[in-house]
């Protein structure tokens, strides 16, 4: 769970649940999926009841992380050269963001790259598109996930 935000926790099969921890949970801890917010790690116990009255306990640690949009950076420039430096298009906290997308454009508004699930799926931009090479310059990308957008423009440099 990330520090300062709230979850749901998750139970099913019964008839009736009874879960700990009263004062973290948010509204009643007798529902399937109470809502909860926690500022240490904390382990939760559930007592669920079935239509025939048999009672099943199971629990879940819920630990707590720092927020990964903290970590995120936005890169302004690549310098495709070979060199190990900046190649390619990687920002910094992406990998806890799976499911995002990444439109790159050109200053007259047309899309050079396009990927889904950027920087998960192994496709990286290296300055290329359909193996030629783009002219140095600005290019301006788009970057959304989490229900964020981040536009910024991005410089070729091929030295």
């Amino acid at each position: 769970m990330i520090i300062g935000r709230t979850i749901e926790l998750n139970a099913k099969g019964g008839k009736s649940y009874l879960w700990n921890n009263q004062e973290l949970i948010i509204g009643s801890n007798t529902v399937a999926n109470p809502e909860i917010s926690i500022s240490e790690n904390t382990t939760f116990v559930v007592t669920i009841t079935d239509i025939n009255g048999c009672k099943y306990i199971d629990s879940v640690l819920v630990t707590l992380i720092e927020d990964p949009l903290n970590s995120f950076l936005a890169v302004s420039i690549i310098t495709p050269n070979g060199d190990g430096d900046n190649d390619v298009l990687e920002f910094i906290g992406l990998e806890s963001f799976p499911d995002n997308s990444l439109r790159i454009y050109n200053r007259w508004g047309n899309v050079v790259f396009e990927g889904f699930r950027y920087q998960s799926e192994g496709e990286l931009f290296d300055g290329t598109r359909n193996g030629e090479r783009l002219p140095p310059d600005t290019y301006y990308y788009v970057l959304t996930f989490e229900g964020k957008v981040y536009k910024s423009a991005l410089t070729i440099i091929w030295n």
